[in-house]
């Protein structure tokens, strides 16, 4: 996770664009944190090449990642900018057998466009299938281990459909906070997940909605508040109905400190997901509720030694429960700099 820091002043018109940022995050992927200093426009171009290396052990069986998150930033002007980003990665688990899954990740196009006196802004994107999807039944070993959601892997799939999104986001001042309401839609494409079985995958689509509310304490302070719910529609396998992921609900509220040297980050995130559904063409919901709720706290310390350079911790804890069925339930603890 990457945090920027930035020197707040108690601006209405820049709290409006800091609660935008913060929706149109939220609409891309719901972790906030680690966007949190990416609140304007870049107005030039500029390239991200970040490494990051997880590694988890559970008595003798291991899994591990090495990713290379890639992005690239043009500001067309300053109220357009376009985002172009992969993620390569190398990953692998050691149990009973050892087996890996490396390569590129899909190509994410992506931009954003800010509208009128800067209190709307319209994003769009479009996920190119450039990553690996045809897996053996080796690599879709590693696959499953990278999708477990307490583990969160950085990159947990490579490849996919063609995807496009659209969204739409607004902030107005509201007594002494800035409000902002946005909402989104995720239209998920076709493709061939298994190399060994000619069976063409539909992912549902996704359409969320999204609430954020900003409350400076003081001239650099605040305090924000950001509610979303996404309703999801039929998995198609095969031109058959096969699942449909139960609607979720996230809420997600954050104290940002910033200083000229420290700056302190609090963040707790806790996440509902409703009764999926199944069967086969005639979906009916599940007996009990399969999904678990799911509760993450996370406190970050930035350190800047000068201009370019600075040195981040974080404190990062996660309490999900077990679903109705009784398991699924994980707590998991880490530190990291």
């Amino acid at each position: 996770m990457i945090l920027t820091k930035h020197k707040f002043v108690m601006n209405r018109k820049y709290d409006i664009l800091i609660i935008i940022f913060l929706l149109f995050f939220s609409l891309k992927n719901e972790r906030l944190l680690s966007q949190t200093g990416s609140f304007r426009l870049a107005q030039k171009i500029t390239s991200n090449l970040n490494s990051g290396i997880q590694y988890w052990r559970a008595g003798n069986d291991q899994a591990y990642q090495v990713a290379i998150p890639i992005t690239f930033i043009y500001p067309v002007s300053d109220r357009l900018r376009l985002d172009i980003s992969n993620s390569p990665s190398f990953s692998g688990i050691k149990a009973a057998q050892s087996s890996q899954l490396n390569g590129l990740s899909d190509t994410r196009l992506c931009g954003s466009y800010v509208l009128g006196e800067d209190a709307f802004m319209f994003t769009f994107g479009v996920n190119l299938p450039s990553g690996k999807n045809l897996l053996s039944a080796e690599e879709l070993t590693v696959a499953n281990v990278l999708s477990i959601h307490a583990l969160n892997f950085q990159t947990p799939l490579l490849g996919q459909g063609l995807d496009a999104s659209a969204g739409f986001i607004m902030a107005r001042p509201l007594g002494g906070f800035v409000l902002g309401l946005g909402a989104g839609y995720l239209m998920r494409g076709k493709f061939k997940p298994f190399a060994d079985f000619d069976l063409k995958y539909n992912p549902g689509d996704e359409v969320s909605f999204s609430l954020g509310l900003d409350r400076p304490l003081n001239r650099e302070d605040k305090l924000m508040l950001d509610m979303s719910y996404t309703i999801y529609t039929q998995d198609i396998s095969n031109e058959t109905k096969v699942f449909q992921a139960g609607n979720k609900f996230t809420a997600q509220a954050m104290a940002y400190f910033p200083g000229e040297v420290w700056t302190f980050v609090v963040s707790m995130l806790n996440r509902y997901k409703a009764k999926n559904k199944i069967g086969s063409d005639n979906l009916t919901p599940e007996r009990l509720n399969s999904n678990s709720n799911e509760c993450e706290l996370i406190a970050m310390i930035i350190l800047a030694l000068n201009r370019r350079t600075s040195f981040g911790g974080v404190v990062e804890g996660k309490f999900y429960s077990n679903n109705a069925y009784g398991f699924g339930g994980a707590n998991v603890g880490g530190i990291g700099v």
